[in-house]
């Protein structure tokens, strides 16, 4: 089989880490973090034909957000980690 593009968008600065919300099920929620301290959150549930997937943008630290990853017991939560040492707890 060929790999076909499904999806792109540009979330503007450099991507530091990606993670979806669960491994045991089809594509949920997608958090992407990057250099200017912001994670955007995509709804891969559903796709408008022309806008992509919905999404919300947060600003998360002062400095760049390197990692971000899901509690295992409750995907609605997950923690991000800022350059400046911060973690925080979202929901």
């Amino acid at each position: 089989r060929n790999m076909a593009l499904r999806w792109e968008t540009n979330i503007k600065n450099g991507v530091c880490s990606l993670e979806f919300d669960r491994k045991d099920i089809s594509m949920n929620k997608l958090v992407a973090t990057s250099l200017e301290g912001k994670f955007h959150v995509f709804d891969m549930r559903t796709q408008h034909p022309t806008k992509g997937f919905a999404s919300v943008s947060e600003k998360a630290h002062k400095s760049t957000v390197w990692q971000v990853r899901h509690l295992p017991q409750n995907r609605e939560l997950f923690l991000t980690a800022g350059g400046a040492g911060g973690l925080h707890l979202w929901k």
